[in-house]
């Protein structure tokens, strides 16, 4: 949690806004990476303020404007969302090209090392990303100067060794301090006397210890299930929650097309009971605009998703939930008399290729208009809540516009996905490491 939440932002900050200590023989006119600083400081907080009802809400603490608040409690899951989340796109056009490349690489080996399941191909490529970054630090950063000596912390050495160490141990987000903390957060708040606390405190934890025993030899896990009350199974740890309509709505004609495209034989004027929000597998809420366009006041934004189908990976958000049972038994036995779980999607577009590469698959910039694109997906192939969020002008577009409030392009968004779940899946024809030559 440390290294990963804590000492590599801090170097990597320190760099870019130009808090390392400088040397006389040194000059801070020729730090290239000194990029967050004066108005582009600034700038770049108010984009991370706007942003923020993006997160959907199973991110409990995302990002707060980094520039009033980075010294006022910042957590450590929110440098991670501003660090591996937004940096990325933020310093697209503000870091110089090779730099930022060499930083998509920590981002890319951060975000995978932080996964609660990891592969073995994806241990190797967070490996190669890591210690690729590890050697570019020495040559972009310190350049073979002793005045610049200071700036390889131990905490960058370390990388190079998260990879090898997870192989050997698991996932180091599960055995480590993420763990530690959350269990010693869990047992304080159990602390009924104040006036003996560690007496009560050791009680607690042998009491937690017992019942985790007898969970065990019974072969039997604490899962809460499903939130809401009557929660519909849909399979496949798949769950619909309340609230339902409780009457049919008439399907509009680009709505029946989409369901056409998945079940041809669709006939007449198909109605359903739309849903609003279901459980996923991983203990995520994933909501509907259905649900969320009906709010009053600032809405963090649950209705994206990541979805997989055939190995490939698609964005959209989810207009609502439905189930539907085909009347034609052509392709299924009489006896089988199959109830579809089923979500309507409007899609994003496939993501800008040339920056997909260049940033080692971290940056998924992609073209979305609410209502297009639609298509009807099986909510099995639904795999994550994620958040899709508004991609930055540079700071010359901004000066150049007329209208100065306008910080982000119209219709282009970029991808964030909560850190801990899979985010290396991302199914693309491209060769992330065919031309690795910096411009």
């Amino acid at each position: 949690m440390h290294l990963l939440g804590l000492n590599i932002p801090s170097v990597i900050l320190d760099l870019f806004m130009g808090k390392m200590d400088c040397s006389p023989s040194d000059d801070k006119d020729t730090w290239l990476w000194m990029v967050l600083v004066g108005d582009t400081w600034e700038l770049q907080g108010k984009m991370v303020a706007e942003v923020r009802s993006s997160f959907p809400g199973d991110i409990a603490h995302p990002p707060r404007n980094p520039a009033e608040k980075m010294n006022s409690g910042y957590r450590t899951e929110e440098f991670c969302n501003y660090v591996y989340g937004l940096l990325p796109a933020l310093l697209y056009t503000v870091l110089p090209r090779g730099y930022w490349r060499s930083f998509c690489k920590l981002v890319r080996g951060a975000r995978i090392i932080l996964q609660r399941r990891i592969s073995h191909e994806e241990i190797k490529i967070a490996h190669k990303c890591l210690v690729e970054f590890v050697s570019e630090f020495e040559l972009k950063y310190i350049q073979r100067k002793s005045s610049r000596l200071h700036f390889a912390r131990p905490c960058i050495h370390n990388l190079i060794h998260l990879a090898p160490e997870t192989e050997r141990l698991g996932p180091l987000g599960l055995l480590s301090q993420f763990t530690m903390e959350r269990m010693i957060g869990s047992l304080t708040a159990e602390i009924c006397q104040p006036a003996n606390p560690y007496a009560n405190l050791s009680q607690r934890a042998a009491s937690r210890a017992r019942v985790n025993t007898f969970l065990a030899r019974m072969g039997v896990t604490p899962d809460s299930g499903p939130p809401g009350k009557r929660p519909r199974d849909a399979g496949r740890g798949y769950f619909f929650l309340h609230p339902h309509d409780t009457d049919s709505t008439l399907l509009e004609l680009s709505e029946v097309l989409a369901l056409k495209k998945y079940y041809p034989n669709v006939t007449g004027e198909p109605r359903v009971f739309k849903t609003t929000r279901i459980c996923l597998p991983n203990g995520q809420i994933a909501h509907s605009f259905h649900r969320e366009n009906k709010r009053v006041g600032p809405v963090r934004q649950g209705r994206m998703v990541k979805i997989i189908q055939n190995g490939v990976a698609m964005y959209g958000e989810v207009i609502y939930y439905f189930k539907y049972q085909f009347l034609d038994k052509c392709m299924y036995p009489p006896t089988d008399d199959v109830i579809h779980f089923l979500a309507m999607v409007s899609l994003c577009s496939p993501p800008d290729e040339e920056i997909l590469r260049l940033s080692h698959t971290v940056l998924w910039k992609t073209h979305f208009i609410h209502g297009k694109r639609l298509t009807v997906v099986p909510i099995s192939d639904i795999k994550s809540v994620v958040a899709l969020i508004p991609f930055p002008k540079s700071p010359t577009q901004i000066a150049e516009s007329d209208d100065k409030t306008q910080l982000f392009e119209p219709e282009y968004y970029f991808v964030a996905e909560e850190l801990g779940l899979d985010v290396c899946s991302l199914s693309c024809s491209i060769n992330l490491y065919e031309d690795d030559t910096e411009e």
